[in-house]
């Protein structure tokens, strides 16, 4: 009898490797499908972040983002201030942080007189889009972090394409253009992503592709997977 049990025991965790392996291997096909890359909007991020306070850690985001697809890189866009801009060391430190999880792309930051003030300037959605132009045949899905509604048309070439799409932002700082396509909400994964913040042992697994393959336009699946995983998380702790 004792060896009839423990020829079941060994059947059934035998079972449980192989749908293991299975659900390995068809979550490693998955993510061979789908490669994508990270375009970060530094003018837009930067004052989306100083307007609620807190920080993306960008290691973080992909690390929840590989849960389902493989990040080829991440491209982070920025407007260098002039080394007499009381701005530029503060940057300069910030992008030593980032180098090692993202390709820096900068151009000069401009600065405009009128009427007695100075005014900055440091658009970088026209290089942006012209790197997801360049890099689209070698992507199935686009992430943009940026809540710019400059970016719509963007949006609309890369859909013509065939390919995959999606912004990520804070509600703060989301245009309503955007809202009409696919997109996340920070502020729904604030716990994943804040920079020097603990993070849960656990991870949003259908953040990404229930949201890009969803009919439905709004954030109402992400907001339920954000409740599932949030009891999963209180499980495991």
């Amino acid at each position: 009898m004792t060896k009839y049990y423990q020829n079941k025991n060994t059947c059934q965790s035998l079972k449980v490797k192989i749908r293991k392996k299975k659900m390995q291997e068809k979550s490693k096909d998955i993510m061979a499908k789908n490669k994508a890359a990270i375009f970060v909007d530094d003018a837009n991020l930067f004052y989306a972040q100083k307007k609620v306070g807190w920080k993306i850690d960008l290691k973080k985001l992909k690390k929840i983002l590989e849960q389902e697809v493989k990040i080829q890189f991440i491209n982070y866009y920025i407007a260098l201030p002039a080394k007499w801009d009381h701005a530029y060391n503060e940057t300069e430190n910030y992008l030593k942080k980032i180098k090692k999880s993202a390709n820096i792309k900068t151009k000069p930051l401009k600065y405009i007189r009128s009427k007695g003030s100075l005014i900055k300037k440091g658009d970088v959605d026209l290089e942006l889009s012209l790197d997801v132009v360049r890099e689209l045949q070698k992507l199935n899905i686009i992430i943009i972090v940026s809540g710019d509604s400059d970016y719509v048309e963007l949006r609309k070439y890369v859909l013509e394409k065939g390919k995959k799409i999606i912004f990520f932002g804070f509600r703060e700082n989301m245009a309503w253009e955007i809202k009409k396509g696919k997109y996340c909400l920070f502020n729904n994964i604030r716990r994943f992503v804040e920079l020097n913040k603990k993070t849960p042992g656990c991870y949003p697994r259908r953040l990404l592709l229930s949201n890009l393959y969803q009919k439905s336009k709004n954030l109402s699946s992400t907001k339920k997977v954000k409740k599932q995983e949030k009891r999963k998380c209180e499980k495991n702790q």
